[in-house]
């Protein structure tokens, strides 16, 4: 995987690494978009995540690929947070526009995972 790190704002730390193997978007980038921003409107906003919950979703993108999101809390405390389906869309166009294959970023508070894969989602996803 190829790895960058950068600080924005002063403040936050990014790390991120681009997956270097498997599947790529290539025509289905705009579709994964729209599932990225769909996960976040009717699953993960509506969420109040404690540290370290994880959630995932999987989508079809055509017959022989998919896509899957996976969103985790990674910042501590024993408060719950949300997230703004704005916060949570930022997070996962990087990955979908950023990496041809998909890739994985840390923030503050929220690790995003956005995969390109072969094959098709479990019926349970």
């Amino acid at each position: 995987m190829r790895s960058f790190a950068c600080l924005l704002a002063g403040l936050t730390l990014v790390l991120g690494k681009c997956h270097t193997s498997g599947a790529e978007w290539a025509t289905q980038r705009t579709f994964a978009l729209t599932k990225a921003r769909e996960v976040c409107e009717l699953k993960f906003s509506i969420n109040r995540w404690s540290a370290g919950e994880a959630l995932g979703a999987c989508y079809n993108l055509d017959s022989t690929k998919k896509v899957d999101l996976v969103l985790e809390r990674i910042s501590t405390g024993d408060d719950e947070r949300e997230i703004s389906v704005d916060e949570c869309f930022d997070g996962f166009q990087k990955e979908i526009n950023g990496c041809d294959q998909g890739g994985v970023s840390s923030y503050t508070n929220w690790k995003y995972s956005g995969d390109a894969n072969a094959g098709q989602c479990n019926a349970d996803n």
